[in-house]
């Protein structure tokens, strides 16, 4: 078997994350700088909010699976929080699509 490859110091690796996260932080005043349409944004937040969650744990499975979770306990978790994010995102397109109707 072949020996394990070295990992980076846990400060470089910690460093490297915050870098990755420091745009999501400057996304929503950049884009409202830049002309965005933010103004639907409070009447659909927590229907954007569930499906954005709902894809961000898919991701969660996805990057546990890759590291050490079993194929066939991944399908189950993964087809329930794929039809939450169907779900939610369909209650939030329909919820912009009646606000833009109004």
């Amino acid at each position: 078997m072949r020996p394990a490859d070295k990992r980076a110091p846990s400060a470089i690796s910690l460093v490297f994350a915050g870098a990755m996260f420091c745009p999501l932080v400057l996304l929503v005043p950049v884009a409202a700088s830049a002309g965005a349409n933010l103004k639907k944004l409070p009447s659909v937040f927590l229907a954007a909010v569930l499906f954005h969650a709902a894809v961000a744990a898919t991701l969660g499975v996805i990057v546990y699976y890759w590291l050490s979770l079993p194929f066939l306990k991944t399908l189950p978790i993964l087809s329930g929080l794929s039809a939450f994010a169907a779900f939610a995102g369909f209650h939030l397109l329909r919820g912009l699509c009646k606000e833009k109707a109004d």
